[in-house]
């Protein structure tokens, strides 16, 4: 039996549509951010002004640096960034992830 092109075509074409929605999905997952940042508030939220500390391997590294700070500071607010990197259009940094908790 023959198959008519406008079959074949269809099955080319459904054959694409999948692999790339499955390249899509699989590059699309979740990452757990390597490398954390701490940052304290010293000033408060409302400021600009705040201590960065980066290097941690992972979040409970940072976060024990970050309360050991904020207590420093008289329970100052304090955030663990996760994946950060600094935004020049934004003149401040972006992080993947950011915890406080």
């Amino acid at each position: 039996m023959k198959l008519s092109v406008p079959v074949i075509f269809t099955c080319c074409l459904l054959i694409t549509v999948s692999a790339v929605v499955f390249w899509i999905n699989r590059n699309s997952q979740p990452t757990i951010p390597n490398d954390w940042t701490a940052f304290v508030y010293h000033h408060g939220f409302g400021s600009a002004n705040y201590l960065k500390k980066e290097g941690f391997t992972d979040y409970q590294q940072c976060r024990d640096y970050a309360r050991t700070q904020s207590a420093k500071y008289e329970n100052a607010p304090w955030e663990c960034g996760g994946g950060c990197r600094f935004d020049s259009r934004r003149q401040g940094y972006v992080c993947e992830e950011m915890r406080n908790h």
